[in-house]
C-alpha cells in the first residue's frame, strides 16, 4: 500500500515538476490553475472519476487497516517495555509506518472527486501544490524513515548472528536511542528544504468567483538547488543506502546460519560416528529402547525436555521436595556443614 501511495502521490506532487511550484503572473496562475483534472483531458470524464473513486476507496480501506495495525503495534510494544532493544526499533518502525499511511490517506483526500464539493467551500485554494506540500513529500519522508529504520533492524539482526556474545555491548540502549533519532532527522530533515521557498498569496479565483489562499514555491536559484538536493535524497540516496544495508545484511545473515547448521550436521555425523566405533551407540539405543520398554510397563509420563533448559533434567526436579524436607528448621555455621548434611 505504501508502494503504491508513493507512486501516485509521487505523481503528483513530487515528480511534477516547476510547472505546478512555480510563481506565474495573476491572470496565468489563477486561468492555469494546476489541477488533477489537468491531466486527464483526454480521458473520458466518467471513466476516470469512476476508476479514480474505486483507487479512493481501495486506499482508505488499505489506510484504515494500517492506522489500526500500527497502533495495536505501538500499544503492544509499550506494553512490552524498552528491555530489549529490539522493541525500541520496531515501535519506532510502526510510528514510521504509520505516519506514513497517515501521509497517504491525507494526500488521497485532496485528489479524490469525492471530497471535490467540500474543498471547493475551503478558503485555501486545493491544488497540486497544496497536495504536494502538505501530503506527497511528508509521504515521501516517512517512508524514506521507515526504510532506514528497516534497514537499523536487519543490521541489528545479522550482528545478533556474527556477534552473538558482543552483540548486547555493541547495541545498547544508548546507541539504539541514538541511531533511531539519527534516523529520523536525515529521514524528516530534508523536506525542510522543500518548504523553505513556499509562498502563499490571496488572489480571486474566477472560476468559482471566491478570494481563496494560493500556495506555490518560490521560483528562486535557492528554492530550486535545495528542492534537487532533496529530490536526489529521498530519490536515490536513502533508498539505495537503505537497500543495499538490507541485502548486505540479510546475505552475511544466511551464509552465517548455513555455516552453523553446516557445523551442527557434521559435529553430529562426528559424534554417532565416534560412538559407532566405541560400541555405545549400540548400548545407547538398547538402553533408551529398555527404558521406554519399562516406562511403558509402568505407565510413566514422559516429560519433554524443554529448550535451552539448565542442566537439570525435569526427572530430577523431586530431588527439591527430598531436600526442603529434610532441610527444614535446620541452621548451619559454615557452607561446608551444609555441603557435609546433605551428601551424608
Amino acid at each position: 500500500m505504501l508502494l503504491f501511495g508513493v507512486t501516485f502521490t509521487t505523481f503528483a506532487g513530487f515528480s511534477s515538476g516547476e510547472i505546478m511550484e512555480t510563481k506565474q503572473s495573476n491572470d496565468s496562475f489563477i486561468n492555469n490553475e494546476p489541477t488533477w483534472q489537468s491531466y486527464f483531458e483526454l480521458i473520458d470524464r466518467d471513466i476516470y472519476l469512476s476508476v479514480l473513486r474505486v483507487m479512493v476507496w481501495i486506499v482508505f480501506g488499505i489506510g484504515a487497516m494500517g492506522i489500526l495495525g500500527n497502533i495495536l503495534i505501538i500499544l503492544v510494544y509499550i506494553k512490552l517495555g524498552f528491555s530489549e532493544t529490539i522493541h525500541m526499533s520496531y515501535l519506532a518502525l510502526a510510528i514510521s509506518d504509520l505516519l506514513s499511511v497517515l501521509s497517504t490517506v491525507w494526500t488521497f483526500i485532496f485528489l479524490s472527486p469525492i471530497f471535490e464539493t467540500v474543498l471547493k467551500q475551503l478558503p485555501i485554494a486545493i491544488d497540486l501544490n497544496f497536495t504536494s506540500f502538505t501530503g506527497a513529500w511528508p509521504l515521501l519522508a516517512f517512508s524514506r524513515s521507515t526504510a532506514l529504520i528497516t534497514a537499523w533492524v536487519s543490521l541489528e539482526r545479522c550482528l545478533c548472528v556474527v556477534f552473538p556474545t558482543k552483540v548486547k555491548r555493541i547495541i545498547t540502549r544508548t546507541v539504539t536511542k541514538i541511531a533511531l533519532l539519527t534516523i529520523f532527522i536525515f529521514g524528516c530533515g530534508p523536506i525542510a528544504f522543500v518548504y523553505v521557498g513556499i509562498e502563499s498569496e490571496w488572489r480571486l479565483d474566477p472560476l468559482r468567483n471566491q478570494t481563496k489562499l494560493f500556495v506555490f514555491a518560490s521560483d528562486s536559484k535557492q528554492t530550486t538547488t535545495l528542492k534537487g538536493f532533496a529530490r536526489v535524497l529521498y530519490g536515490l540516496v536513502y533508498p539505495v543506502s537503505s537497500w543495499v544495508i538490507v541485502t548486505v545484511s540479510t546475505a552475511i545473515l544466511i551464509i552465517k546460519l548455513r555455516a552453523s547448521n553446516l557445523w551442527r550436521k557434521q559435529h553430529m555425523i562426528r559424534t554417532v560416528n565416534e560412538m559407532r566405533q566405541t560400541g555405545d551407540f549400540h548400548q545407547r539405543r538398547l538402553c533408551e529402547r529398555s527404558n521406554r520398554q519399562w516406562l511403558q510397563r509402568y505407565g510413566w509420563k514422559i516429560l519433554p525436555h524443554p529448550t535451552h533448559s539448565p542442566d537439570l533434567a525435569p526427572s530430577d526436579f523431586h530431588l527439591f521436595g527430598l531436600l526442603k524436607r529434610h532441610l527444614g528448621g535446620m541452621a548451619f555455621e559454615t557452607e561446608d556443614d551444609l555441603i557435609s548434611d546433605v551428601r551424608n
